[in-house]
């Protein structure tokens, strides 16, 4: 709601979950303004809007934040589920005070200046704005919804294993899922949810549909999460979510370290086999070769034989 310099009503919205199912609290003094933008913030248990919706879990319920951003100019927001309200309906349920009221029971605090909000002994009772690429104190990953609560489509592909080190995987989106989205998309983009580029770990061939995984680092041992998005013609957007749990691959071994040395007599003959050969994870069947060392060859010794 915005009020005009003489206290009445110029604006009014209402933005609801669509359901009563759905706890939606707003945080206190969480309201801001930016421009023509007004911006308010909360957590909700669950969400719905015209386009996807969240089911609250009331066994393990988890509360997610949500921040929305609105214009009242704007002629319609197709995704989230508003009513905007009559000047006249909403100020049947207000009531009025004079300024001197406010004034003499400290109804309000005006604060003009970063630096009053930070000398407030109650500082962490209020929000405040600020240019970031972070989400906060926590794993960007970590604040995202999925669904988001404004994608026109939102797939959740098969997750896909893929052992660190191995060869690189080939991951057909049309072949392991229902992937009707993709049709829709015409230039599509794949990166992390973060928002960063996968150039490091997975790259998506738009022609064939697939989506190329490789890495050798140990510190990608871990689930990595891809979104692959665009947006249709009538410039709606569509996501696609995969999962991709990286293993780790240790390389294959000798169970026991292979004897290198022997004591032998004129006349013996030795006969020695080595160590059976296993790969810790069982994701590789190990081959075993045997040859003279390059650049050794004068060294080796008539009488060996492999």
């Amino acid at each position: 709601m915005v009020l005009d310099s003489s206290g009445r009503v110029k604006h009014a919205v209402t933005i609801t979950q669509g359901s009563y199912q759905y706890d939606m609290e707003s945080g206190p003094n969480s309201m801001f303004r930016r421009g023509d933008d007004f911006f308010w913030a909360g957590w909700s248990n669950g969400f719905q809007t015209y386009y996807q919706s969240l089911e609250a879990d009331s066994t393990n319920p988890k509360s997610d934040a949500w921040i929305y951003r609105y214009q009242f100019d704007r002629d319609y927001y197709s995704c989230l589920i508003q009513t905007d309200l009559s000047n006249d309906d909403v100020e049947l349920q207000m009531e009025f005070f004079t300024r001197r009221e406010v004034e003499d029971d400290n109804i309000i605090d005006i604060k003009t200046r970063e630096s009053e909000f930070f000398k407030s002994q109650y500082r962490k009772d209020y929000y405040y704005a600020w240019t970031s690429k972070y989400s906060g104190g926590f794993s960007l990953s970590d604040s995202f919804i999925i669904p988001r609560p404004c994608a026109y489509k939102s797939t959740n592909l098969t997750q896909v294993d893929y052992y660190r080190g191995q060869k690189t995987y080939t991951y057909d989106i049309f072949r392991e899922n229902d992937a009707n989205t993709l049709t829709l998309m015409s230039n599509a983009k794949i990166s992390y949810q973060t928002g960063e580029p996968t150039t490091d770990f997975a790259e998506l061939d738009n022609f064939k549909n697939t989506v190329l995984i490789q890495t050798n680092l140990e510190d990608m041992v871990t689930v990595q999460k891809l979104r692959i998005r665009d947006c249709d013609d009538n410039n709606q957007l569509l996501e696609m979510n995969l999962y991709v749990n990286v293993l780790s691959n240790n390389y294959p071994d000798f169970v026991t370290e292979p004897e290198t040395t022997w004591t032998m007599a004129v006349g013996d003959i030795v006969s020695y086999k080595l160590p059976q050969v296993v790969d810790p994870e069982g994701n590789d069947e190990p081959e075993v070769y045997v040859s003279i060392m390059e650049a050794q060859e004068d060294k080796y010794p008539p009488f060996l034989m492999f």
